[in-house]
């Protein structure tokens, strides 16, 4: 999370458009590594740290956000950019084999722990939306044709009977 805060932050002000970064959760981080990311955050009244979200404010958060960013440097399944790329929302990701399963478009990824490279990524999302737009509605018809319930248990089924 805080090569997205340096990220962030190395963007001009003047540059981001009246855009907010909302760091969203807190339970999977220590109490140090929280107060380092806040400490990184400084205070830069456009970086929000909204705490653990869940049901009806997380599905809200989720809808009215203008791109994901997940600089993971290990994953599972990587729920929150399915989540996000469900409600069609684009998302600009680490490149790791999880994330490049869902995010197909390289343009939309960064080097793990690359701080230039995911800053060059937001630059060109808040200069060229239409871009992003299109790379959030390709994932949204990926996550409905892939990670559907029903397209997952078919396949499951599948493989039961070959």
């Amino acid at each position: 999370v805080h090569v997205v805060i340096e990220a962030w932050r190395a963007l001009r002000p003047s540059k981001r458009g009246g855009w907010k970064l909302a760091i969203v959760g807190d339970q999977s981080f220590s109490s140090d590594y929280m107060k380092q990311l806040k400490k990184v955050a400084g205070a830069d009244k456009s970086i929000v740290f909204t705490g653990w979200q869940e049901g009806g404010s997380l599905e809200a958060l989720i809808a009215h956000a203008g791109v994901m960013v997940s600089a993971s440097e290990s994953e599972g399944l990587p729920l929150s950019v399915l989540e996000a790329s469900a409600h069609g929302v684009g998302a600009l990701v680490s490149d790791i084999a999880p994330h490049r399963e869902i995010i197909k478009d390289q343009s939309a990824r960064f080097a793990v722990g690359d701080v230039a490279g995911l800053t060059s990524k937001l630059q060109r999302l808040l200069e060229d939306p239409g871009w992003f737009e299109q790379l959030g509605q390709e994932n949204k018809k990926l996550v409905a044709n892939e990670y559907q319930w029903e397209s997952v248990a078919a396949k499951t089924l599948d493989l039961y009977y070959e």
